[in-house]
């Protein structure tokens, strides 16, 4: 099983610890945030994650 790390465009939270991001860099997709998104943009049940996990949540599932 391959692990993502979704992560807004605009989650500055990421960025805390860089070491750890650096070393996951391969497994960080970064997502455009939706214009409804708030300014934080972490949470998971934000409108930005929404297209991606419809659309990609199948072939983790599995």
């Amino acid at each position: 099983m391959t692990v993502i790390y979704l992560a807004s465009d605009i989650d500055f939270v990421p960025y805390s610890d860089p070491m750890r991001y650096n070393r996951n860099i391969e497994s960080v997709v970064r997502i455009k945030p939706h214009p409804n998104a708030k300014f934080h943009d972490h949470n998971f049940n934000s409108p930005t994650y929404e297209n991606f996990l419809r659309d990609n949540i199948g072939s983790y599932a599995q």
